[in-house]
This record gives C-alpha cells, structure tokens and sequence, in this order.
C-alpha cells in the first residue's frame, strides 16, 4: 500500500498583525484561542501526515484561513493553490462588536469577496453554515472546531494550585466565564446578574473592563497560558454570549466536567439538550435562579457535567474533527489533480 504524501498546509493566522486586528474587530489582543484550540490542531495534523506553517510559506499545497485577515489578498491572486476558510467568523458575529457601520459594511463585503475565491468554508456549526450561505453559494461543510481532550481534562491537583494562587477557600462555589469583556460575550447581563448574588464568587479569564461594574467577589485573570486549570478551579460555567459559530469555551468547560449555564442560542442546542446537558436561557431572573440552585444541589451539578461531558467526548473529539478536514484537504487536492 502507497504511503500517502505528507501536506504542506498554511495557516492564516495573522500572527503580526494581530494587534492592529484586534482593535479593529474590538476583539481582546490576547487571543488566547489561537494558543489552545489551532495550535492544538497543528500537532494532530502533524500525526496525520499533515505540516502546518503559520502564515509564511513560500509554496503550500493548500492554504487554510482561520482569521481573514487583510494579509489574504496576496493569496487570492494565486488560483493554483487550493484555499480553504474556516468559519470562526461569519457574517453575523460583526453585528454584536462596537464597530462603526462603515466597518461593518466593508468587514460583511470583505467577507463575500473572499468566499467567492475559496474553494471550501468549514463552518464549526449548522448555525455558521446557515449565516454563510446567505453570502456564498461555495460548498460549505460542517466540522465542529474540537477541543484537546488531553489537556482538557478534570484535575484535582490543578483545582487546589488555581484556588490556591487566586486564594479561593475550597469550600467556595465558584462560577467561571472565559473570554474577552464585552457586551457581545453578554458581560453587561452578567454583571447586573452578580450584583443580585454578592455570595458567590465569580472568576473571569480575561481583562477587567470598567466600563462593567461587577460586584467585590469577581477575580480578573487576564490570559492564562494554563486555562485549564481554570476550568478546574470552578464549580460550575456561564456563558451569556449573544453570538457564537460555536463556542470554543464552552466545549473546554464541559471536557473539564463542568456544568453549564448558557445563553438561548441555536448554536449550543445543536448538540447540548436544556435541562439534560445544561441549563440555557436568556432571562436573568431564570438565569440567577439556576446558579443558586446548582450551588445547592451538588448531585444536579454532577448530573449535567457528566451530561455534557459525554456529548462532548463523542461529538468533540480534536483527534477525530482534525482528521475529517485532513479528509478534505486530500478530496480538494485529488480533485484539482484530476482537473
């Protein structure tokens, strides 16, 4: 049997212009995904016959655009090489940023533009498949992003280093929410939701904004290289997003065996089932009553992680998403072979 030749794949990351990226998108300039979930994917590629090179390579077999940057122009003019986008942004996620409706418009046309030169979108989500059909009519295939069931993974030991660090008491409940501050990660809501519940301890992986007035209990990480430990370090997840593709976090709160309570977005209800897996709404009221009662009832907590956990194992896996776009690299090349 012939060995497969092995993939000269680039990644778009914009590494170098991710400063100037992010101002322009409102987005936190950490980027801590770029650190967990794509470099996570590069190793597995690598086992899979597959060399990914971040945002330089003279010659690629195929190019993969993971933030569309304006660095991608130069790569469009090129229509020997195969180009894959991978839809972490759809059209949808610019009308929750702060940007102005100029931005907006030339982001959303931006978007179309590029869409027409790919070869293939990978959408996370049949919810970010839908927002790019409306723009393209490419073929559009749905690969959930994955998440590194390796690294996260419940540790008892990693839960008494982070509360020790943050100086948790290890009886506190704690309720974690990662992610950059803003209103389209739904921090207003919570906000006004922790004001009502000055008795339980709220950990944010990200940078404090002041613009949000959070009660004397929120502890403000900022990035951490160790996120996991995070996850561990909580007792229960709350994510109030109002836009998605899929949500990364949350796929790593549930590997950690966390309970969650999230926003009512079609995204998570396509593979999390409300009141089985997790606790979804979007009313506040409801919202704070949930928290109560998963500090109260430990067996409900344990009954909805083990929930998620399970969905997420079998749904989620980065070693098996990684290998069905590996799939769609090798259908894309022997496609273009035999043109």
């Amino acid at each position: 049997m012939n060995k497969k030749k092995r993939i000269k794949v680039l990644f778009i990351l914009e590494i170098k212009n991710i400063l100037k990226l992010s101002k322009i998108l409102n987005a936190d300039k950490d980027t801590g995904w770029l650190k967990t979930y794509l470099f996570s994917l590069k190793n597995e590629f690598k086992k899979n016959g597959v060399d990914v090179h971040i945002d330089n390579l003279k010659k690629p077999d195929i190019i993969d655009i993971h933030i569309p940057g304006y660095n991608c122009l130069k790569y469009l003019v090129n229509k020997k090489t195969p180009i894959i986008l991978h839809g972490h942004i759809s059209p949808e996620s610019f009308q929750f940023n702060n940007l102005s409706f100029i931005t907006k418009i030339f982001y959303k046309y931006w978007l179309k533009i590029l869409c027409k030169r790919v070869d293939l979108i990978i959408a996370p989500s049949k919810y970010a498949k839908n927002e790019f059909e409306k723009i393209c009519d490419c073929k559009i295939q749905v690969i959930s992003n994955g998440v590194n069931l390796e690294r996260f993974c419940y540790s008892s030991k990693k839960r008494d280093k982070f509360r020790e660090k943050y100086r948790i008491k290890k009886d506190e409940f704690v309720l974690l929410s990662v992610g950059r501050i803003d209103k389209r990660k739904g921090f207003d809501q919570l906000c006004e939701i922790m004001k009502t519940i000055p008795n339980i301890r709220l950990v944010v992986c990200g940078r404090e904004k002041k613009k949000f007035d959070f009660s004397n209990n929120a502890i403000f990480t900022g990035f951490i290289d160790d996120i996991e430990s995070a996850y561990c370090g909580a007792d229960a997840y709350i994510s109030l997003s109002k836009q998605e593709t899929q949500g990364l976090t949350i796929l790593e709160a549930a590997a950690c065996k966390l309970p969650l309570i999230l926003s009512d977005l079609p995204v998570f209800k396509e593979w999390l089932t409300p009141d089985v897996d997790c606790i979804i709404s979007n009313n506040s009221n409801v919202i704070t009553k949930s928290i109560m009662k998963l500090k109260n009832k430990p067996k409900k907590r344990k009954q909805l992680a083990n929930n998620a956990y399970y969905k997420v194992k079998s749904y989620h896996n980065i070693k098996e998403c990684s290998k069905k776009v590996i799939k769609e690299y090798y259908h894309i090349l022997n496609k273009q072979k035999s043109n």
